[in-house]
């Protein structure tokens, strides 16, 4: 079988930057020309650049030092956010945030050498020089080294490899995002009209079923409930970064002391609901599912809802407080200076009143949601375990440890 070779970049492509026309002359601007900045690249989350946001005009191209990229070849970031790259599948010209590398196709296969760029990005960052941000020199990625195989034809087989986990990749995201659309509608729905009623009354949170009671939140619900810890006794201890963002799950406990510092104190079956900005905003709320002891301590910006079960279900108070009406009147009613505010337990204790369906209801409507919450976190393992695969052929295929047989001989000239 025949063997690899150590190539520098411009060996395998004509590297060049890119440029912006002035901003002052209009006739510069909206034109047919297709002119890329770095946010369409991190906008895009995609392999393949089909459109830019911003048009230039053949004028502008020629009195800037903007070039046009012909199709199918590599736009890679080099300033600021280092290595981020995508395939133009439109003729493109980019801002100077670029390098961009027009394959030699006789050397080297444009979907090989885009895998072998990403594989290289952590690097070239390391590479970056600059004080108020990175940048990687052109001449620098021009005298970079790349291994890669002779023959074209096992080039493109690696890229057709690295290529369908991607698309697999690509998939899994796009029914994880559909997912998460469709939970957030069936919270709004479930929540304030509830499974398959026809009749509703008008009542001062709104229309609800003729079936649910309007109470007070704190009726049925304890704000900040009071646990008596022993002192000196190790508990699970809960961080605000433990908490992700519209997840249920909380991600990892560590220890804390009782009585060594404070926090807020919760029990198994209890709700954390972040009450500080930007994770307020962002949805950092949590269920206790469940953890080594009956009770735990977390951080002091949580404040814990526990269920008074006579009246309502635990996971129900998860999915009430991450429900529109109670987090964006939450958001409304917070308090302090501007990157510090906080929502004021007040809120849950007088302010907010709720519509409350029958037990019974309560976890017909838990079960609904708990089903597309599995769903969610059955498709982000799934992300995860193709991510961790992608990885792992990347290491092996665009290195040479591992190879993949090949039925024509063409080679990359010398």
């Amino acid at each position: 079988m025949n063997e690899w070779i150590s190539l520098k970049l411009e060996d395998v492509a004509e590297i060049s930057g890119g440029g912006t026309p002035s901003r002052q002359k209009v006739e510069y601007w909206n034109g047919e020309v297709k002119w890329a900045t770095p946010t369409d690249i991190t906008k895009n989350n995609n392999k393949y650049l089909y459109n830019t946001e911003d048009t230039i005009t053949e004028e502008g191209l020629n009195r800037s030092s903007a070039k046009l990229i012909p199709e199918n070849n590599v736009l890679m970031t080099s300033r600021a956010s280092i290595g981020k790259c995508v395939i133009n599948k439109i003729p493109t010209a980019t801002n100077q945030g670029f390098t961009n590398f027009i394959s030699k196709k006789y050397k080297i296969d444009s979907e090989f050498l885009y895998y072998q760029l990403l594989f290289h990005a952590k690097h070239f960052e390391q590479l970056g020089a600059g004080s108020t941000f990175k940048e990687i020199s052109k001449s620098e990625l021009r005298s970079y080294n790349i291994n890669i195989p002779k023959q074209i034809q096992e080039q493109q087989k690696i890229a057709n490899i690295l290529s369908t986990v991607d698309e697999m990749i690509d998939k899994t995201e796009v029914i994880l995002t559909q997912t998460e659309k469709v939970k957030k509608g069936l919270i709004q729905k479930l929540l304030t009209k509830g499974i398959d009623h026809t009749k509703f009354k008008q009542t001062e949170i709104g229309y609800i079923p003729e079936e649910w009671e309007v109470k007070q939140f704190s009726e049925c619900i304890n704000v900040n409930p009071t646990y008596r810890l022993k002192k000196g006794e190790n508990v699970p201890f809960v961080e605000m970064a433990a908490v992700q963002e519209n997840r249920k799950e909380i991600s990892y406990f560590s220890e804390r002391v009782v009585g060594i510092s404070g926090g807020s104190r919760f029990s198994i079956g209890d709700t954390l609901f972040a009450r500080i900005t930007p994770c307020t905003e962002n949805g950092k709320i949590a269920f206790v599912e469940e953890m080594t002891s009956q009770f735990g301590m977390g951080s002091t910006e949580f404040i814990v809802f526990s269920p008074k079960k006579d009246q309502i279900i635990p996971q129900y108070v998860y999915y009430l407080v991450r429900s529109h009406r109670i987090r964006d009147y939450a958001i409304k009613r917070m308090i302090g200076t501007t990157g510090r505010q906080r929502v004021p337990k007040i809120v849950f204790i007088e302010e907010l009143f709720i519509g409350l369906p029958t037990k019974k209801e309560q976890q017909k409507i838990v079960d609904i949601l708990t089903s597309v919450d599995n769903k969610i976190i059955a498709e982000e393992q799934k992300l995860s375990q193709l991510r961790s695969l992608k990885n792992g052929l990347m290491q092996q295929l665009l290195t040479g440890k591992q190879r993949v047989q090949v039925d024509n001989n063409e080679e990359v000239p010398l």
